[in-house]
């Protein structure tokens, strides 16, 4: 490693290998305990890759983010993570942002 023990914020565009960045980067991730991640959400992208789109949103989770869409300006907590992925079919995307730490909205 580099000796990196956490970051603040990460943003990862990946085109649907987002899965398997948010794998790699697992143990950093669990140590910031105060992180903002910007990612593409892309459900057609992470099954071209060979994940699959809840199990993404749920590990997530997992590492402690609570999950919001950025849609239009607004920042929406993701409340249903399988109607997102209904609502984001083809070519579709939603930007995400998760939050941990001192960073989580109200």
């Amino acid at each position: 490693g580099q000796g990196i023990a956490s970051v603040d914020f990460l943003k990862i565009d990946v085109q649907g290998a987002e899965a398997k960045v948010i794998a790699g980067a697992a143990g950093l991730l669990a140590n910031s305990a105060d992180c903002i991640l910007m990612t593409e959400f892309w459900p057609y992208g992470l099954a071209r890759s060979g994940s699959d789109a809840l199990e993404y949103l749920r590990s997530l989770e997992r590492l402690g983010f609570a999950l919001y869409e950025l849609d239009g300006g607004r920042v929406v907590r993701l409340d249903d993570p399988r109607g997102l992925i209904l609502r984001k079919q083809g070519r579709s995307y939603a930007n995400l942002l998760g939050a941990k730490g001192k960073y989580v909205f109200a």
